[in-house]
């Protein structure tokens, strides 16, 4: 009876389901990266940044081409300016659970004895989220956290 119970969380931690102490569960989020990302770069200075019909002026002086706030939000890590073409950053995963969406990044730095060409550089994911795929809060908070779960940035939002 103990193999089957052990087998049955094995089962649920391989497919991705969990549960927390409160009976919520955690739904991986759709969302599709944007091709033109570089007019989303702000500054030199990295940026975790969730952009909504509300607060996208307070970003941007004009509106990003191709962005749809009536429909979507959109999610942006940008590692600001960097040296070489070495550094990148990568959305990996989206997934809420209550009025919390975990955003999992990829990280990379420069690989250690490579030859990359001198060059300035602004690292930057953008995705694209409908936000009919998310369970409706009045106010979420987005938390950033890299490859390994190390918590990187927490914004909060009004939708």
């Amino acid at each position: 009876m103990k193999t089957i119970g052990w087998l049955t969380l094995l089962a649920l931690l391989l497919t991705g389901i969990s549960m927390t102490s409160h009976g919520e569960t955690m739904t991986s989020i759709a969302f599709r990266p944007v091709s033109h990302s570089q007019p989303w770069a702000l500054g030199d200075k990295p940026s975790y940044l969730v952009v909504t019909e509300k607060n996208w002026p307070s970003y941007y002086s004009i509106q990003p081409p191709g962005a749809d706030f009536k429909t979507n939000l959109y999610i942006v890590a940008s590692l600001g300016l960097r040296p070489n073409p070495g550094y990148t950053v990568r959305i990996l995963q989206l997934q809420q659970q209550g009025a919390v969406v975990n955003i999992k990044l990829e990280l990379e730095e420069p690989t250690p004895h490579k030859f990359y060409i001198q060059v300035m550089v602004k690292p930057i994911a953008v995705v694209q989220v409908s936000k009919v795929d998310l369970q409706p809060f009045p106010v979420f908070t987005f938390l950033f956290v890299d490859q390994e779960g190390n918590e990187i940035a927490t914004i909060q939002s009004e939708m």
